[in-house]
């Protein structure tokens, strides 16, 4: 049975690669402003926010600043997420340095023996999530014209993370049991060392960022140019008792996060917002692959990743509306 539904993935994906390239020789020109596009935001947007923060939260954990600011935080990061202190930097990055910081945290954490591979797991589950000047300042101020709508996005978000992390620290099952912080083996390296490493290791995730916004913005493109969700969500919206403005906004951010923000009404309608929570927690295709090369050379299993974004969507989602009720 399992088999029988790889295959039935499968042959939809080669149907999906053999479609967008048809797509692409029919008519190159729809996606050139998508990728002129792309390309600025990597060099004028996210190397610059993005490459600063990598090197130097590589440089927390090889440096072993991370396991010595552990030790001041064991003691209330265990209770609460069942994880070691030295777990407290991803935690604090990620809800703060926005995507993809946590997952590189993550990974840069149990690569040096700062947590073992459970711990490293469910921190991907929690603490990647997106910055709070984009969701502040391009969607409260840029979009509505309001630093409430976006305090009031960002914060329930975190609140949905932190959630999800409670949540995946005491009920996840998993084969590793023996999370204390005195069993966890650390690598502590030179400052030059660490420095090579971390500046190393943060041009490459680097490159795979920049190269996933790329591509995706290649299917937005395309999705764009030939009114594929558009017709999709006319075509739902016969059966949601949605309008197929939300339909399309939820099936373009499910892509990709930015396009889906972009695709908002200016009017802050508990609807519109209660999409959007959806969008931001859900984070979009785009950045999951982000995560996803990273952790390209490691042991680590994503589930855990993919079911803690989904949570975190539509936890952010409901967290919105009672946060619109209580401040009305």
């Amino acid at each position: 049975m399992i088999k029988k539904k790889i295959n039935i993935l499968n042959t939809v994906f080669y149907i999906l690669i053999i479609l967008g390239t048809l797509l692409l020789l029919i008519n190159p020109k729809i996606v050139i402003d998508y990728i002129k596009n792309a390309v600025n935001l990597c060099f004028n947007i996210l190397i610059p926010s993005i490459f600063p923060l990598l090197v130097f939260s590589s440089l927390f954990i090889e440096t072993g600043l991370a396991n010595d600011i552990g030790k001041l935080f064991n003691k209330i990061i265990k209770p609460i997420f069942n994880l070691n202190g030295s777990c407290a930097i991803a935690i604090i990055l990620g809800i703060i340095a926005g995507y993809p910081i946590g997952a590189k945290i993550a990974l840069d954490l149990y690569n040096n023996g700062n947590c073992n591979k459970s711990e490293a797991e469910r921190i991907l589950a929690f603490c990647n999530n997106c910055s709070p000047s984009f969701i502040i300042g391009g969607i409260g101020v840029a979009i509505f014209g309001s630093v409430k709508i976006g305090a009031l996005l960002y914060f329930s978000q975190i609140v949905a993370s932190i959630i999800v992390g409670i949540a995946f620290g005491h009920l996840w099952k998993d084969n590793l049991n023996n999370n204390s912080y005195s069993n966890i083996i650390f690598k502590r390296k030179s400052i030059v060392n660490s420095l090579v490493i971390s500046v190393k290791s943060s041009a490459i995730n680097m490159a795979y960022i920049c190269g996933f916004v790329c591509f995706f913005s290649v299917i937005i493109g395309l999705v764009n140019g030939y009114m594929i969700f558009d017709n999709i969500s006319v075509f739902l919206s016969n059966f949601l008792p949605i309008s197929r403005v939300y339909i399309k906004q939820l099936l373009v951010g499910f892509l990709e996060l930015a396009n889906g923000v972009n695709a908002s009404t200016t009017i802050p309608s508990a609807i519109q917002l209660f999409i959007l929570a959806i969008v931001i927690g859900w984070s979009g295709l785009s950045v999951h692959f982000q995560v996803f090369a990273i952790l390209s050379n490691s042991c680590l299993n994503k589930r855990a990743y993919i079911i803690g974004k989904t949570l975190q969507g539509f936890l952010s989602a409901f967290i919105t509306l009672i946060f619109l009720y209580i401040f009305n």
